[in-house]
């Protein structure tokens, strides 16, 4: 189950079934900044309230920045078309090691005395 801030509760049935149903009326891009800045959102509540976050779908088999995307996120897993799977499995390592590096990067600064300037995220919600 997750709370929200506003006290709502939803099971992750819940949230699945309703992105199904926004997903099967065509109005749905896993691209658009506004979708992108609600799944962050989402895998950062859940992962607040020690859930596992899955994705399935044809964005990750057939969108590698899309996937790219999600694993900067935290995405636990995805499961992808069965024509995909080595192509989606380098594309994780890869990112998950251009991340390690990267906060690598940041401790090295920091021990020497040089802080990294935080940036802000493009992908955060705040909801009204």
């Amino acid at each position: 189950m997750i709370k929200t801030a506003a006290g709502d509760i939803f099971s992750p049935k819940t949230i699945s079934e309703d992105l199904k149903s926004i997903y099967s009326m065509g109005y749905f891009d896993e691209r658009d900044p506004a979708v992108k800045r609600i799944i962050a959102h989402l895998i950062k509540i859940a992962h607040t309230q020690n859930c596992r976050v899955s994705i399935c779908g044809e964005g990750p088999s057939n969108l590698p920045d899309f996937t790219e995307f999600l694993v900067s996120c935290g995405i636990d897993s995805i499961s992808v078309n069965a024509d995909s799977v080595v192509a989606t499995r380098q594309l994780v390592k890869s990112v998950e090691q251009k991340i390690i590096l990267k906060r690598l990067a940041e401790l090295s600064e920091r021990y020497e005395g040089r802080f990294p300037q935080k940036r802000e995220s493009t992908l955060t919600w705040t909801p009204e």
